[in-house]
């Protein structure tokens, strides 16, 4: 029996090893780190290669992402948001590819082995960062506003603590943005037919004449709607929210809110505020502001200021540097200390409003906000229904408030997403923060009711909306055959005299080019591609006259060809240098989208992966291989 069990087990052990066995040696790297796994150009690479490289990736990009993290936070003042802004454009001037592969812990050799390809032919081209440069890159991240205990934080938890393994990751790492980066610059080249292109664009210029057809203007031509037509339109369109749904139609009500509001106006605190500024203040503003807000401008005439420029000139070794000559103190006392009570009656509404706010917290929930309001300093106002995001915008006053980098009609519609969730920014009833508005008067609202979003119980609830949009879309149908009756009118005796009969505008425009609006129309018809575009084809194709109808503005445009300015061989000269670089970016960053792709590297340097079962490149939502993707196709512009 036991002979039996043993042999048993066995079996069972021997069958379950046969499965898990190779899966276990795929997952684990196979036999080990000596275990090879591909080649480059001819040259062996073992896993152990492998696994090395990607740490170091690793470990730079971790750090990378963590020093972003903590600079953000410390960045408070408008100087060090600049000095982060310009370490991470050098940083991140452009997505490596690698950066989101190497941040996942587990290595995936096939992808990795292509990336060491190309660190090799960085080398090979004699671009390799120096232990110098990474640790000028550390001093920058000092430089930018990090401190010592900070860095050597990243590098404990990104490298294992040992700063001399972390600067040789950083070495790696910068080796290859450096090569990529010497790849973007090498290959933006421009030819030069693709330059006259671009020319040609910029420099032909034409002129048109326009008549402009608008729906609106044959609204009062449409009839009675009959109600079949209505309720159909409303059953094709009321599950869509408005504007969403096919050819911009919706009636589906949005979230909506009810909101009331505290408002505390800085006018009301002037009077307590002007025994704060005190003659001292003043003095102390006008020193800081005297140089920029307060210095006297020399009015002199042009040749006057010539002629003491020569003196100066001639005698600049022995003569003074010119004193600066300020308003007085006098004469500006009073503009200075009106600004200042205005900075103080805005400080004081902000205190009362905070203050507010945490009384109003410790209340029960639900009090009654008009006990905070004197009628004076601070009101109460309720806002009657529920309202739109787009609605709360428009509101005068706290449409426009902001808190930092939030917006009060965000956050009031902030809580439909997270509903009955204990981490919701705000639950119905909850007093917010104050919010600043755009003449310096402080708010705090807190949402009364909710209503999310929801098809409309019946037609009568949204009738108007639908009646009026079904009269536009009639409305614009008479307007497309009004304007393809005026184009065949004028191709018989000319736009000016076809539109006086129809007594339809005509507007006669300045030069123009395909890359600007067209002047003298209003903004929607000029800045339209569409309308710029088919102008322009007129000269290409020969036609004197075309038509264009925009859907979305309901507006049908009957354009008139008038005349045509072609580029200038002398404009080409000028401008072909900045034309070059625009061409070239664009040449170059396809090319260079193309070079750092895993097939090109692969082709390149003869990239061959010799695991057992290589992973997949790419997948498709149902988990087959697609081997023609290429994930870095973004990279194009």
């Amino acid at each position: 029996m036991v002979l039996m069990a043993l042999a048993v087990i066995s079996m069972v052990f021997f069958q379950a090893w046969s499965y898990m066995g190779p899966k276990l040696e795929q997952w684990f790297g196979s036999s080990g780190p000596r275990t090879v796994v591909g080649t480059i150009d001819g040259r062996t690479v073992r896993f152990g290669e492998l696994l090395e490289f990607h740490t170091k990736l690793r470990q730079a990009a971790m750090a990378d992402l963590q020093w972003r993290v903590d600079l953000s936070r410390q960045a408070t003042d408008s100087e060090m948001r600049q000095r982060l802004v310009n370490l991470y454009l050098q940083i991140m001037a452009m997505r490596f590819p690698w950066v989101t592969e190497v941040l996942q812990e587990r290595m995936d050799a096939a992808k990795t082995i292509v990336w060491v390809a190309l660190y090799d032919e960085a080398r090979r081209a004699g671009i390799e960062a120096t232990r110098a440069e990474a640790e000028n890159y550390l001093k920058s991240v000092k430089d930018a506003g990090l401190s010592a205990e900070a860095i050597q934080r990243t590098i404990s938890q990104a490298g294992g603590g040992d700063r001399t393994k972390f600067v040789e990751a950083l070495r790696t790492e910068m080796t290859l943005r450096m090569y990529v980066q010497w790849l973007g610059e090498t290959l933006s080249g421009a030819v030069d037919p693709e330059v006259r292109r671009l020319f040609a664009q910029v420099d032909e210029r034409i002129k048109v004449r326009l008549a402009v057809l608008r729906a609106a203007d044959f609204v009062s031509q449409v009839g009675e709607i009959p109600d079949p037509v209505i309720q159909e339109q409303f059953n094709k369109y009321k599950s869509y929210p408005p504007g969403k749904g096919p050819e911009g139609f919706g009636y589906r009500i949005p979230d909506r809110v009810a909101v009331e509001y505290l408002v505390a106006d800085p006018k009301a605190f002037e009077e307590q505020a002007k025994p704060k500024v005190t003659d001292e203040m003043i003095r102390q503003y006008y020193e800081a502001a005297k140089d920029t807000q307060y210095l006297v401008k020399d009015e002199k005439p042009a040749e006057a200021k010539k002629d003491e420029a020569r003196k100066d000139e001639a005698k600049k070794e022995e003569a003074k540097p010119p004193e600066k000559e300020y308003r007085p103190l006098e004469e500006v006392r009073e503009e200075i200390r009106k600004k200042l009570v205005e900075q103080e009656s805005a400080a004081l509404a902000r205190e009362r409003m905070e203050a507010d706010v945490a009384e109003i917290r410790a209340a029960k929930r639900g009090a009654d906000l008009a006990i905070w309001a004197d009628g004076k300093q601070v009101r109460r106002v309720a806002l009657l229904g529920l309202h739109t995001p787009e609605q709360l915008a428009e509101l005068a006053g706290i449409g426009k408030a902001v808190r930092g980098s939030e917006t009060f009609p965000a956050d009031a519609m902030a809580m439909m997403e997270l509903v009955g969730q204990a981490h919701a920014k705000l639950s119905v009833m909850e007093i917010s923060e104050p919010f600043v508005g755009p003449s310096d008067e402080c708010y705090a609202f807190r949402v009364t009711n909710i209503e999310k979003s929801r098809e409309p119980t019946s037609l009568a609830e949204v009738r108007d909306r639908v009646v009026t949009d079904v009269r536009e879309t009639k409305a614009f149908e008479i307007t497309r055959e009004k304007a393809r009756k005026l184009l065949e009118t004028a191709a018989e005796k000319g736009l000016v005299a076809a539109a006086d009969a129809a007594k339809v505008p005509v507007t006669a425009t300045e030069w123009f080019s395909r890359e600007q609006p067209i002047p003298s129309v209003p903004p929607e018809i000029g800045a339209s591609r569409v309308v710029v575009g088919e102008c322009f084809r007129m000269t290409d194709e020969g036609r004197q006259r075309t038509l264009v109808t925009l859907a979305e503005n309901r507006t049908a445009v009957v354009a008139e060809w008038a005349d045509r300015r072609p580029p200038r061989e002398a404009g080409y000269a000028a401008q072909r240098m900045s034309l070059v670089n625009r061409v070239g970016g664009q040449v170059g960053r396809a090319a260079l989208a193309q070079a750092v792709s895993p097939k090109s590297i692969q082709e390149r340097m003869a990239v061959v992966v010799t695991l057992p079962e290589a992973q997949p490149r790419q997948h498709d939502k149902t988990g087959e291989t697609d081997e023609n993707a290429d994930p870095y196709a973004d990279l194009a512009p």
